[in-house]
């Protein structure tokens, strides 16, 4: 199958339909290079995007599978994981003097917001009327095209399982000069327990890294702290190392932006602005359209009965409680490992007690001028503080303010 798609939001074309023939005879044998047309494309994996137009009447189930769920990153940061520094490269530089770049790229690490790249940068192409490239992970597209992921021919492309060797490519080719790009990364303890919970589910037992042990027959036949244990060192070997290595290669790079995933929990309106801004400047016409148009992947917006249908996200409590076994082997050298990717891409580790008083309840004893002694107790659920005061020992007194 082709990565090169032709992105247009209308009822099947001719071109729609010649595209579904093609895939139905068979992959096709050029490269993206070799494809004018654009009409070899890869219909399986774009399957929603290419048939339910925005104004389908199927809109709901169309969107289920183009976009990202951050509870885990949710629970992380409550834990205390922060990235320290946030928007560096945007203050240094004038956003309204922008001009639009030839070419912009989204990279993406497994399980550090693929699918949610992809549609933000499908729904850029089409409001630009440009076409996009999606790249696969390295052995597959060269297995399927002949060649090595490298500069897109495309104005929009996104790279699923970045690496070194594809941004070296990229970065010394003559036909991508002045590129511009969104770097989509993660914290090492959310990547390594989303991965867990994603190849530990049977629905996934085709995906998983290909050198590690952690697919779902791997998985299935150890309790979770060994599972955990097991995926921790794939993800330290091969996702956070290819992570932190395209960090290092882009973080200094002004025409480079990254992009915590958790940045997305926080406010989403306001991260998918900065990389809209980021790639066409503040004072692009088309940056409120695009940010309205990607409203519909905020899965902080989504309903209960809507998450549930998301067929690679798993439950609060199954997420929260893999977190916390995960935590508490900090002991193993192999979690040392991954939590050191942290500092490498900007995020500060919590202190052990810090990590534990995350979601339970806080006492805090406080004395007054007069030294009369005042308690109040903090009790932290989600995002809502609730807080009593009571007078000495009484604690028939606790009233909530």
């Amino acid at each position: 199958p082709r990565t090169d798609v032709l992105i247009e939001p209308k009822p099947m074309s001719i071109q729609r339909i010649v595209s579904l023939i093609l895939l139905l005879l068979g992959p096709c044998s050029a490269s993206c290079e070799d494809e004018e047309d654009g009409l070899c494309s890869n219909m399986l994996l774009q399957k929603h995007l290419d048939i339910a137009p925005k104004d389908s009447p199927q809109q709901e189930d169309w969107v289920m599978d183009v976009s990202q769920n951050f509870m885990v990153d949710r629970i992380v940061r409550q834990r205390g994981f922060k990235r320290r520094v946030l928007d560096l490269q945007v203050t240094h530089m004038d956003l309204n003097l922008l001009e639009v770049p030839k070419q912009m790229f989204f990279f993406t690490h497994h399980k550090s917001g693929t699918v949610l790249a992809r549609s933000l940068a499908i729904e850029l192409a089409s409001e630009l009327q440009e076409r996009h490239t999606k790249y696969m992970w390295e052995t597959y597209e060269k297995r399927h095209t002949g060649h090595f992921p490298g500069c897109a021919p495309t104005a929009v492309a996104t790279y699923q399982n970045m690496n070194r060797n594809i941004l070296e490519r990229i970065q010394t080719s003559d036909q991508c000069s002045g590129f511009r790009s969104i770097h989509f990364i993660r914290e090492a303890a959310a990547t390594t327990v989303s991965a867990y919970l994603y190849h530990s589910d049977p629905s996934h037992s085709n995906d998983y890294v290909k050198e590690g042990l952690d697919s779902y027959e791997d998985l299935r036949r150890v309790d979770a702290k060994h599972g955990l244990l097991q995926e921790a060192k794939a993800q330290e070997e091969f996702t956070l190392k290819d992570m932190e290595e395209v960090h290092a290669g882009l973080v200094n790079d002004p025409n480079s932006l990254v992009v915590g995933l958790e940045e997305f929990e926080m406010d989403y309106d306001g991260t998918t602005r900065k990389i809209f801004s980021f790639l066409l400047g503040s004072s692009h016409a088309k940056i409120d359209t695009l940010v309205q148009k990607v409203k519909a992947y905020d899965t902080n917006a989504w309903s209960d009965s809507q998450l549930e249908q998301v067929n690679h996200v798993a439950d609060k409590d199954e997420t929260s409680k893999t977190l916390e076994l995960f935590l508490e082997m900090k002991d193993e050298s192999v979690v040392q490992e991954v939590l050191k990717y942290d500092k490498k891409l900007g995020y500060d580790v919590p202190s052990e007690k810090l990590r534990r008083m995350g979601s339970r309840p806080i006492a805090v004893v406080l004395g007054n001028k007069s030294g009369k002694i005042c308690r109040r107790r903090f009790a932290v659920h989600d995002h809502t503080v609730r807080l009593w005061t009571y007078d000495g020992a009484e604690k028939s007194s606790l009233q909530p303010t």
